[in-house]
This record gives structure tokens, sequence and C-alpha cells, in this order.
């Protein structure tokens, strides 16, 4: 009972409770963990930023509405993500980040390219329409090849967050990826 109590215990701690996907924590210890892992065997590693775009869904329709945008956005999302090694996780009030291990830069384009499409799917109305009349969101993908010893974690999340800012500069709703190799310096 004890051992099912702290299962319990640490499942709440990494887990969003509006979302019901990993949390902030559980993104930052996976990621860590991969970024060892994959350094060790020198695979590529593939990282998305997702940006629900224009969410003022709760200055319209009040915060349980937006709440639920949120919830089914980021369930669509983790349904969308197949591999047990990958995570979706919501790192920040209406961004969620997936961590593709293994994954090169083709693979990360057809994710990207699927989870968009699987947000369209989901129609959900969007009653201010500043990018489409129904949700949309932004991703921005970035794939770091080999050699990943030579470089911070934080250089995939900066160059993802980059690409993210790329999409919603040229018009949101889309996914803007990149791919950095190990001739960086």
């Amino acid at each position: 009972k004890m051992a099912q109590q702290m299962h319990s215990a640490l499942h709440l701690s990494n887990t969003d409770s509006l979302t019901d996907i990993a949390n902030r924590r559980a993104f930052d210890q996976h990621f860590a963990q991969l970024w060892q892992q994959t350094t060790s065997i020198e695979e590529p590693l593939s990282l998305m930023l997702i940006d629900i775009d224009f969410l003022d869904i709760n200055d319209c329709l009040g915060h349980d509405h937006g709440d639920w945008v949120l919830h089914e956005v980021a369930q669509c999302l983790a349904y969308g993500i197949n591999r047990s090694q990958d995570l979706v996780a919501r790192i920040g009030g209406e961004e969620f980040a997936v961590i593709l291990p293994h994954t090169n830069f083709e693979g990360l384009q057809i994710v990207a390219q699927h989870l968009l499409q699987r947000i369209r799917t989901l129609d959900l109305p969007h009653p201010t329409a500043k990018a489409a009349p129904m949700v949309t969101v932004s991703i921005g993908g970035c794939t770091l090849h080999q050699r990943l010893a030579h470089h911070s974690p934080n250089l995939l999340l900066r160059c993802a967050d980059q690409a993210l800012y790329q999409a919603k500069q040229h018009g949101r709703n889309q996914a803007c990826c990149v791919a950095l190799s190990d001739q960086l310096t």
C-alpha cells in the first residue's frame, strides 16, 4: 500500500492537473535524462514547442471554456504521439513541448505536420478568429544531430523557440522546423 501511495504521489507531482499530461517538472527531468542517453549513443534528438494561437478565449467565453480548450488541445497532442519514449508536456500557460528522441529532421517534420492536422481536425471554434475561425497552434521544432555532448540542452530549447517565433511571424497555424548539425561551434 505504501508503494502504491508513493507511485500515486509521484504521478501527481509530474502531471499538469488541468490538462492531464506531463507538467514542466516532468518535462525538465525527461529532457535531461534523454539528453544524457542521446549524448552517449550519438543519436538525433528532436524537440517541438507548440503554442495555441491567440488564446484569448478566456476573455470572450470565460475561464472554464478556456480551460476546456487547453485540455482538448493537450489530449489531442498526447494522443497524436505514439512512441513510449516520446513526451508531451504543458510547460507554460498555453505552451506545450514534445520531446522526440531518436528522431531525425524528416521525422520531426512528419510529426509536426501530423500534430497540426490533428489540431485542425478538432475544429474547436475560436470566437475572435485572429488566425482562423477555429483554434490553431504554431509549432517550432528543432533536431540536433550527434555529438550532443559538445552542446548544452538549452541550445535545442533556444532553437525550437526561435523556430516557434518564425512560425508565428509567418502567419501562425503552421510548423517551422530546423536542423542543427554537429558543425556548430
